[in-house]
């Protein structure tokens, strides 16, 4: 049985699809075309329970979604329970990336400082918006919006767990 931080989290499910037993699944990675190459999988409720094996019996892709069929899972009640939960793979089956390329999950939990060493807040999760992606902040009872590009995101030190960005403080509205 893997350990849990032997696995990271690349995407979730969504609702169940038709009749035949499937669900969607959402991915922050590109997925292979044969899925099972990242076998194992894993799922959990909430981002610090722990992850439970999930056998796969099959996949299809249909359109631009992608659909799995679950072991010992075939009805749409029970399938709509995996809802929102998130979906995992062990860290070795990851494509490697270039230099300076991260995985969203490496980015969750970067506390994220101006070049005037403010403190904007910790990154809670990321979002595709369809031009740039967003990093999505909390610092405490507000979420921030920062867009993941370039001209913003200076450096990102995994090390010391920090993301130096060219943003000021009053550039986040809050009510």
């Amino acid at each position: 049985m893997a350990k849990d931080q032997e696995i990271t989290a690349i995407g979730y499910f969504g609702r169940p699809f038709g009749i035949a037993g499937f669900i969607r699944i959402f991915s922050s990675i590109p997925l292979p075309n044969n899925l099972f190459e990242l076998n194992p999988f894993f799922f959990r409720k909430e981002k610090h329970s722990p992850w439970n094996p999930l056998p796969i019996m099959e996949f299809k892709y249909h359109g631009k979604e992608t659909m799995i069929k679950m072991a010992n899972h075939s009805a749409r009640e029970d399938l709509s329970l995996f809802t929102n939960h998130e979906l995992g793979i062990l860290r070795s089956k990851l494509p490697k990336l270039n230099i300076g390329e991260y995985y969203w999950s490496e980015l969750i939990g970067l506390v994220v400082i101006n070049t005037v060493g403010e403190k904007l807040g910790t990154v809670a999760k990321l979002m595709a918006t369809g031009a740039n992606d967003v990093l999505v902040l909390t610092d405490g009872n507000h979420k921030h919006l920062l867009p993941y590009i370039s001209s913003v995101i200076l450096k990102i030190d995994g090390e010391q767990k920090t993301i130096l960005v060219d943003w000021e403080t009053d550039y986040f509205q809050t009510p």
